[in-house]
Formats: C-alpha cells, structure tokens, sequence
C-alpha cells in the first residue's frame, strides 16, 4: 500500500487498503474464536462464531458504506484511516479480545501448577502479543500518532506478530511438520 502511495498511484494504495481491512476483520473473528477457546475452553463454540460473523458483517458494509481517507504524507509514513464508524465497529469488536488477552495473561502467570509449562509460555506470549498488537494498532489506526511514532507503532505490530507466531509454533510436536 504505501509503496503504491509512494508511487503517486493513489487509488492502487486505497484498493490494497480495502484488502488489508477486509483480512484484519477476519483476524478479530479468528482471534474471538482463539481467546475463546481459551478462556472457556470450548464452550459457546458457535455463539462466538455467530456473533462475531454479524459483527464482521457490519464492519464490511461500514467499511465499503464510508470510505478510507488519505492522510497528509510525511517523511516516516503514509496513512491512510478508516471513517469513525469503521474504526468503532473495529473497537467494539476489538476490545473484548484486548480484555480477553489481559485476562489470559493474568492466569498464565498465576496458574503455574495447573497448566503444563509450554502451553503456559505460549499462553503467556500470545497474550502478550495480542495485547501490544491492540495498543500500537489503535495507535496506529486511530491517527494519534504521527510522523515517526506511526512507524514505531507498527514495528510493535510487526514484532508482536512474530512473537504470537512463535508461541503458536512452539505447541507444534517437534515431528508435526516431518514429511516422508
């Protein structure tokens, strides 16, 4: 996006926008379902998955309904911010998995005994993840920030990312990815 904005094709930049906006939609359904599962360990499966599906449902017609604005470019970063309706639908559905993520870290550091140590790690590390991936998006998203603090917050996103990625595969069998 900001490479196609760097190259004065504008419109190019605001139809990669729309696609990273319809993915980062999808993750907050993906990621209601995980800290879900978590929390209460598989019960109201599908009233998560339903609730969240409306949600993202609003979120699209939200999304496409107002449109994307392009921010002044600087010398750090280009934005471009979704309308106030889009980045509130995004908090409402956002915030519950932010509370879910402290939640989640709360009980990885007090339940030692109860659960086994990798699956606490990496409870641990995603919450973490999850947490610090709220706070530079919002950030980010929300247009506080400008200059070189947008490309600060999204180094946090980047490097939040890694570490949920790699608490994610640190649960994986050592043999799960052995091919024969």
């Amino acid at each position: 996006m900001y490479f196609f904005r760097y190259l004065r094709f504008q419109q190019v930049a605001i139809i990669v926008t729309y696609c990273l906006q319809i993915f980062i939609g999808a993750s907050l359904v993906i990621g209601a379902y995980f800290v879900q599962e978590v929390l209460s360990e598989g019960r109201k499966r599908k009233t998560v998955l339903v609730v969240y599906g409306i949600w993202y449902l609003f979120f699209l017609v939200s999304l496409f309904f107002y449109k994307v604005e392009l921010q002044p470019e600087n010398y750090f970063a280009a934005q471009i911010i979704s309308s106030p309706a889009t980045l509130g639908l995004f908090i409402v559905g956002f915030f519950p998995l932010w509370a879910g993520a402290v939640v989640l870290f709360v009980r990885s550091i007090k339940n030692k005994a109860k659960l086994p140590e990798p699956v606490r790690h990496s409870y641990l590390f995603m919450a973490v993840s999850l947490i610090l991936i709220g706070l530079a998006g919002a950030l980010d998203e929300t247009g506080i920030v400008y200059g070189w603090m947008v490309t600060v917050m999204r180094l946090i996103t980047l490097i939040s990312s890694i570490v949920a990625y790699t608490a994610l595969s640190g649960l994986r069998k050592p043999d799960e990815m052995v091919i024969e």
